[in-house]
């Protein structure tokens, strides 16, 4: 059994993303504090509002700038 680090796919690449480099970046553009939240940010782009909010605050997708 290896114990080393391992390439683990991310991003787009995971069988499990919701989100898209292009909607993350479009996700951060739209967010402005108490003028356009989170929420909405989320509604425009038909995503859940929990992936758009992490990503807004860099808690994933952090290597998109």
């Amino acid at each position: 059994m290896s114990r080393g680090l391992q390439n683990k796919p991310s991003g787009e690449s995971h069988y499990r993303a919701v989100l898209t480099e292009e909607i993350v970046l479009a996700l951060r553009a739209d967010y402005r504090p108490y003028v356009f939240s989170a929420r909405k940010c989320a509604e425009k782009h038909c995503v859940p509002f929990k992936a758009a909010q992490a990503a807004i605050n860099y808690e994933t997708w952090r290597f998109v700038t």
